[in-house]
């Protein structure tokens, strides 16, 4: 009796743990967390006003397998009812481990959201990864 109920507490045990779905994430410090993706080990944006312009800086950085980084990198403004609107965007393919790209838009100050889209290709297969930063300038 008792060997019975105990597979049968274990086999209802197994069935939850199975499945449940489940997604990682790392810590990047100050209590912030990341996806974790398959072929990409992390993405950077990072924008500022000077001299007029939105400068801005994107970096995405492969594991070692990574043959291949093609990314879109858009520009959006926050207008006065909170909706974004286009600016600008930019391409930039890598044939190595990492991507970065850099670039300025005459512009006044405002908030602003940088975005990219990349498809990735390594030894994990292809995927495709996304990341934004919203900042007021």
């Amino acid at each position: 009796m008792k060997k019975t109920f105990l597979s049968a507490i274990v086999s209802i045990c197994l069935i939850f743990c199975v499945s449940v779905p489940a997604v990682a994430f790392a810590s990047a410090g100050d209590n912030l967390y990341e996806p974790q993706w398959a072929n990409v080990s992390s993405i950077f944006l990072t924008m500022n006003y000077s001299g007029g312009a939105v400068n801005w800086t994107g970096e995405i950085n492969g594991y070692s397998g990574t043959t291949k980084i093609s990314a879109t990198f858009t520009l959006e403004k926050r207008n006065s009812s909170g909706k974004y609107e286009y600016v600008d965007s930019w391409a930039a393919n890598s044939t190595k481990t990492y991507l970065y790209k850099a670039a300025s838009k005459t512009a006044a100050k405002g908030t602003y959201r940088l975005s990219v889209t990349a498809t990735v290709t390594g030894s994990a297969g292809t995927e495709t990864v996304t990341d934004s930063l919203v900042k007021t300038l």
